[in-house]
């Protein structure tokens, strides 16, 4: 009788736990894929930043005859370690728009250190490679069942925003 006393209250207990350390799994999954999406989003970040630098400093050095390239040679490896950044370190289904990014940059840069390029092109085509890893970006998922809008939701309008307002600050 006294197991009967002490197996009903322990079961009582266990079986009220295991909801709560089941929701408690979820979130942690949830926090997790956040913490994910937002290391992906901070990396491309520091890529699209490195990118907007290159591409000012190209068109400063197209602008002006008496320029010299080595600070664009020198942001151009800065870039080419941002980009080794996002294909070791963020998700893996940005590899085809940096692949696409790659290929653009292998098409610009040259024609920018010969300076046979126009700075409209050269601002073209440094944009349309932003474009390609932003679209490349993986959409966002809901931390849980109730969220509305998924936190890195905020970080991918946050970093179109700035490409736009890079875009045309350079354009100018």
């Amino acid at each position: 009788r006294l197991a009967l006393l002490v197996l009903v209250p322990l079961v009582a207990v266990v079986g009220l736990a295991i909801p709560v350390v089941i929701d408690r799994g979820y979130q942690a999954s949830a926090a997790a894929t956040v913490a994910d999406e937002a290391r992906t989003r901070r990396i491309v970040g520091v890529l699209l930043e490195e990118l907007q630098r290159e591409r000012l400093l190209s068109l400063v050095y197209l602008s002006q005859a008496g320029a010299e390239p080595s600070p664009v040679v020198r942001q151009s490896q800065a870039v080419n370690d941002a980009i080794e950044s996002v294909r070791t370190s963020a998700d893996p289904r940005l590899r085809p728009g940096v692949t696409a990014l790659t290929e653009l940059l292998n098409q610009v840069r040259p024609r920018v250190l010969d300076r046979s390029v126009l700075s409209l092109v050269a601002h073209t085509i440094f944009s349309q490679g932003i474009a390609a890893v932003l679209d490349a970006m993986p959409p966002p998922r809901a931390a849980n069942q109730t969220a509305d809008v998924p936190p890195a939701a905020a970080l991918d309008e946050l970093l179109r925003a700035n490409e736009q307002a890079a875009r045309f600050g350079a354009a100018v």
